[in-house]
């Protein structure tokens, strides 16, 4: 390696210059799927793997210095300047290498503050955009990387920071999906007490929940989100249980819609995008919107409630247009396994926010190619002949509710049909 060390010692006035261009070296040739790379010249030089730049840029980032006010840690600027999505899940692979201290501040010595905690938001949210976000929690190994990086900086934190941080719904999502593996690398020990034992209230009683049983009360301290989380990481084991819909009859409306926002979260990122497929998370996200049909309204209204925006954002709903609308056309196709007379009768703004979201989605059909070829010529057509039906069986009322602008451009069969109705 005297090679790479014959390198160093040319920038070693730049440290930070260093290590970003041996990261992006590295993320290059994985990017390539090159099998070696060839050295730069004298003692040792020839074809390797990288494993030789890697070390070297791990011997780097540790002579880091710390960040000066407000500045950009360099991971966080790494990161940013990964500019497509292969780069960027390149760069959170070889990142995942690297000491987890990184993903808030440049040197393990540094207090972290407000804006480390804003930093390390945004490396969450590269996460969230990459493929290592398997649909409403991260990968089992992302996870563990970023715990890493709470665990090591755990004594480093400014007061209640820690906690803040943890309470990111995909944070929290992943612990309590991943809850199992955690505990059994003891990567859990050394978060705080207090949020903690949040999380253990929360699965406690959505393991009761889910079977049924009587259901404690929780803390106050635990959030509707929380339990939500908890409900949504035990589901993929009782998905066939018929039981278990009328079993969550009894929550709060706020958990059963952030139940149904990560149910959803799984269906996007998951979907085949060869076929639609049914699956058995669709079957529970019909169920659980014959539970409450107002649901489906939050589910469709982008811009609602402060704390369903923050919780799409951190789940990545927000990062990509292609994503809300394949979400939000599985949600219209989910209407074919409820009965619409009951749907409209219970929900009166049911039918002019569904119909409203249609024409939203015909319109971004004949813009957005990636979304075009998720959604087929046929699928449309199932879903013209679902609105068909819903119109059929909404009341005049609930059809005077809506804006018919944008349907008489997207689907004029059905506007008429609509006027006729109104």
């Amino acid at each position: 390696m005297s090679y790479l060390w014959h390198t160093v010692s040319a920038f070693m006035g730049s440290v930070h210059g260093l290590a970003t261009e041996m990261f992006f070296k590295l993320v290059q040739h994985r990017s390539q799927g090159s099998g070696s790379w060839k050295g730069h010249g004298g003692q040792g030089a020839g074809h390797n793997d990288g494993s030789d730049f890697l070390l070297l840029l791990k011997h780097l980032v540790l002579q880091l210095s710390s960040c000066e006010g407000n500045a950009r840690p360099w991971l966080a600027s790494c990161l940013a300047d990964s500019s497509t999505s292969a780069q960027l899940s390149s760069s959170l692979r070889l990142a995942m290498g690297l000491p987890a201290h990184l993903l808030f501040c440049n040197s393990i010595h540094e207090m972290v503050r407000d804006h480390h905690g804003q930093h390390f938001l945004s490396n969450l949210r590269c996460f969230s955009k990459s493929n290592l976000n398997t649909g409403g929690c991260l990968s089992l190994d992302a996870t563990v990387f970023v715990l890493q990086g709470f665990s090591c900086m755990t004594e480093r934190f400014e007061p209640e920071l820690c906690e803040m941080l943890l309470s990111d719904p995909m944070v929290t999502t992943s612990v309590l999906v991943h809850k199992a593996t955690l505990e059994s690398v003891n990567l859990l020990r050394n978060l705080p007490m207090d949020w903690m034992d949040q999380c253990l209230q929360a699965f406690v009683w959505a393991q009761r929940t889910v079977t049924g049983e009587n259901v404690p009360e929780c803390c106050e301290k635990v959030s509707p989100y929380m339990k939500a989380a908890a409900v949504f990481a035990l589901c993929p084991d009782r998905r066939s249980d018929e039981k278990l819909v009328p079993n969550l009859q009894a929550l709060d409306p706020q958990v059963l819609d952030f139940v149904l926002e990560l149910t959803m979260c799984r269906i996007t990122w998951n979907v085949d995008s060869c076929s639609l497929q049914d699956t058995a998370d669709m079957t529970l996200v019909a169920g659980l919107l014959s539970l409450r049909p107002e649901s489906l309204c939050s589910l469709l209204t982008h811009g609602a409630h402060e704390w369903t925006t923050r919780v799409r954002h951190s789940l990545g709903l927000a990062c990509s247009g292609q994503h809300r609308r394949l979400r939000d056309y599985l949600l219209l196709r989910t209407l074919e396994k409820l009965a619409l007379t009951d749907l409209c009768r219970r929900g009166s703004q049911v039918p002019s926010c569904v119909l409203s979201a249609y024409c939203q989605l015909l319109g971004h059909y004949f813009e957005d190619t990636d979304f075009v070829s998720q959604v087929v010529s046929d699928d449309l057509l199932t879903l013209a002949k679902l609105m068909s039906g819903l119109v059929e069986v909404s009341s005049g009322e609930h059809l005077r509710q809506m804006d018919l602008t944008l349907l008489r451009h997207t689907d004029p069969v059905l506007y008429r049909k609509v006027l006729h109705k109104r």
